[in-house]
């Protein structure tokens, strides 16, 4: 009888590549830190990651096990309304950082965490949509 579990760890991100379901698309990007004549760094400018170039994806909502309260916060002039998602990627990457930003889908997302599994067979990121 085979008591190895090496055979299954891989499975799961190949059945969810498999599914189809993977059709958002993830680059990477990193600041530029040039200078202007002042010598203040620039924060606005982002470049594609080597390598962490369209990468198959996806996109789904992130949501604590029970409603969480603390999502829309009212002000006198505004309400804001969390917008964390989960991204899966479609592998391993273990060169994100999350100094970086990823692109979904040509919409911007500050990364606030980067998890790989134990088995180096897939990368999934939390991430908010980049308000500049």
């Amino acid at each position: 009888m085979n008591q190895s579990l090496s055979y299954e760890f891989p499975q799961p991100i190949i059945l969810a590549a498999q599914s189809g379901a993977m059709i958002s698309l993830c680059t990477f990007q990193q600041r530029t830190d040039t200078q202007d004549a002042l010598g203040q760094v620039d924060l606005q400018d982002w470049v594609d990651v080597t390598g962490l170039v369209g990468i198959p994806c996806i996109k789904s909502a992130y949501r604590p096990s029970a409603p969480d309260k603390g999502a829309t916060m009212r002000t006198d002039s505004a309400i804001d309304t969390s917008s964390y998602r989960h991204v899966l990627l479609n592998g391993y990457y273990p060169a994100v950082l999350d100094q970086y930003q990823a692109v979904v889908d040509g919409t911007a997302f500050e990364i606030f965490a980067v998890e790989h599994d134990s088995q180096n067979t897939m990368t999934r990121l939390v991430v908010r949509l980049y308000k500049k």
